[in-house]
């Protein structure tokens, strides 16, 4: 499975990423210690917009700036996820997402079962 990203092709974009990463300075590990330190603080930028962005007496222009800040977290995140799995060896990031997109298609089995959690 290709993935694109604005017309460029996974194998350019993690050749352009192993370029940047030369240029950070730290080994592997504080590396990795690091990024997931900025995964997180990226998180807090989409989890922000999606608790408020239902909000209706919120004026438009802040859901907007909610909005754009969480679509900078989202691919920030996701980068530090491509970048995290370039510097653990053996973490494959397409390899990773197929095995999330499994498990998620085996958590819907269940929950077709048991129910998405609402009460009855």
């Amino acid at each position: 499975m290709l993935w694109l990203n604005n017309g460029k092709s996974v194998v350019e974009i993690t050749k352009e990423l192993f370029a940047l990463r030369k240029l950070e300075p730290g080994s592997s590990p504080m590396r990795s210690i690091l990024r997931t330190n900025i995964m997180g603080y990226e998180l807090g930028a989409i989890q922000e917009f999606t608790s408020k962005n239902s909000q209706k007496r919120l004026p438009e222009h802040i859901k907007q700036g909610l909005k754009d800040e969480a679509m900078l977290g989202m691919a920030d995140l996701i980068t530090q996820c491509r970048m995290l799995c370039l510097d653990i060896p053996g973490w494959n990031f397409d390899e990773i997402q197929k095995l999330g997109l499994d498990h998620l298609k085996e958590r819907h089995e269940d929950f077709k079962k048991d129910g998405f959690g609402e009460t009855k």
